[in-house]
């Protein structure tokens, strides 16, 4: 039998973070469009270089904290935060040799989590799903990185 080094494409744990690594990254990168969408909507602009001629300077200036593009803004705000731990946890998970069942459930738990956690921010949802979907998504990340403890001590 060959040994298939960890950080291969013919490594199926890796080949699954690769995977829901790149879903959740676009969602994220989703999330920039959208807010873009929903600011250039409402004229609600961050700075005064990106005025619009369809909307007053003073206009702007009271449309500036718009409770729609700050939901969008706090749901991607809360996709950088977990998603960037989950690219590190979820690599160096990879490099322990879980098994390709574990890996699976991990990041396909944690991919859903994270939609399902958007979904409930844009919506929105009433409670407690938003929380649920967070916790969800966070314990996936805590999982990883006990596991990767257990494994280096």
């Amino acid at each position: 039998m060959v040994a298939v080094e960890i950080f291969s494409i013919e490594n199926e744990v890796f080949r699954l973070y690769l995977l829901y690594s790149s879903v959740v990254l676009f969602k994220m990168i989703f999330l920039s469009f959208y807010t873009f969408h929903v600011r250039t909507k409402h004229g609600a602009f961050i700075s005064e270089e990106d005025y619009c001629k369809d909307f007053p300077r003073d206009e702007m200036k009271a449309l500036m904290k718009n409770e729609d593009v700050e939901r969008v803004r706090r749901c991607h705000r809360n996709d950088l935060e977990n998603i960037l731990p989950f690219l590190v946890f979820g690599l160096l998970y990879s490099a322990t040799n879980p098994s390709v069942f574990a890996a699976t459930i991990t990041f396909r738990t944690f991919t859903i989590a994270r939609f399902l956690h958007s979904f409930a921010y844009l919506l929105p949802l009433p409670r407690p799903w938003r929380g649920v979907a967070f916790a969800a998504g966070f314990l996936v990340i805590l999982y990883m990185g006990v596991q990767i403890l257990f494994t280096v001590l």
